[in-house]
């Protein structure tokens, strides 16, 4: 499971951080950074556009099971 963000830097400097810390997991996880209120349709817009670029629909895997007949 990956666990991504989107943070908000208005006035506390400390909100970064703790996302980073606290928030973000998983491979790939990411923090988008949105600054201030008037930026975050921009970052929302960048942060469902990683999240949708890097999804993985689907997989060949070569068991070795097919029918060769």
């Amino acid at each position: 499971m990956t666990v991504n963000g989107l943070v908000i830097i208005d006035t506390d400097p400390l909100v970064l951080p703790f996302y980073r810390r606290e928030l973000r997991r998983g491979p790939g996880a990411f923090v988008e950074t949105a600054h201030g209120f008037a930026d975050f349709a921009e970052a929302m817009t960048q942060k469902l556009y990683r999240e949708i670029n890097d999804i993985v629909v689907g997989s060949l895997s070569d068991t070795g099971s097919e029918d060769q007949g």
